[in-house]
């Protein structure tokens, strides 16, 4: 089986723990694969993106395991523009559920699709639901908003192109609802949770992304920089929460 996936990012939303706040999510590359999935004795998975070889393994387990299937697979990678390795993943993971179905004669819904690859993440802490909203994202291949298994839909078309220059692996949240108290940290949780918010209305009402992005990224720095200590980088660059405890740099060609 072949398929082209839109590889998405994060764009507006910072992990807060112990909250559910909604992200903001716009597809800024896209891959190719083949995913061929055949009954084994064994499950394993040959996995050609090197970046994420050892995740896809850990996955592929997970899931395989989860539901009792004596199952292999194989991936390649035949094309690929602007894949952050968290948004690479998020894809490909879509791609293998969505190929272990049909192994089976099964078509899955979305909400089906992203319930089982969240349940083969294994521990993802208090990352909330990031991983959630890139696979949204994928499965729609537009710019998305989304919270939990209730709240979320789509708003447009329009893509970020926007090149990976690396990652950063983050350490302990610097403020917490123990630290500052329970009115402080709510108000950081509604801080945060209401600038997603308006930018999805404003997508949704025909303001480009772009646009939105230059009025409201500021509040998502700033917030990065309050939990998790995270200063902000060059002007052309997005730092975008994605595998947990990670910000995938993406920035402007």
């Amino acid at each position: 089986m072949r398929l082209s996936l839109k590889v998405p990012a994060v764009v507006l939303g910072v992990p807060l723990p112990g909250s559910e706040n909604p992200y903001l999510v716009s597809p800024v590359g896209s891959v190719r694969i083949s995913v061929d999935v055949w009954e084994c004795d064994s499950p394993e998975i040959k996995a050609d993106p090197a970046s994420i070889k050892g995740l896809l393994e850990g996955f592929w387990g997970r899931l395989t395991r989860g539901m009792e299937l004596g199952v292999c697979s194989r991936v390649k990678l035949e094309e690929a523009e602007r894949t952050p390795q968290s948004g690479l993943y998020a894809s490909i993971t879509v791609g293998l559920v969505h190929a272990l179905a049909r192994s089976y004669g099964e078509v899955l819904e979305d909400y089906e699709i992203i319930e089982m690859t969240r349940y083969a993440d294994g521990d993802r802490g208090d990352w909330g639901y990031v991983l959630d909203a890139l696979r949204y994202s994928t499965l729609k291949g537009k710019t998305v908003v989304y919270r939990n298994d209730e709240e979320y839909t789509s708003l447009s078309d329009e893509e970020l192109p926007l090149t990976p220059r690396g990652h950063i692996i983050l350490g302990k949240p610097r403020v917490t609802i123990e630290s500052v108290g329970s009115d402080v940290y709510g108000a950081l949780i509604h801080a945060m949770g209401v600038t997603v918010l308006e930018a999805s209305l404003r997508i949704r009402d025909g303001e480009g992304l772009g646009r939105v992005m230059e009025s409201l990224y500021p509040i998502h720095e700033g917030m990065l920089y309050t939990i998790w200590g995270v200063k902000a980088g060059e002007d052309s660059c997005i730092y975008s929460p994605g595998l947990p405890r990670r910000l995938e740099v993406i920035c402007q060609s």
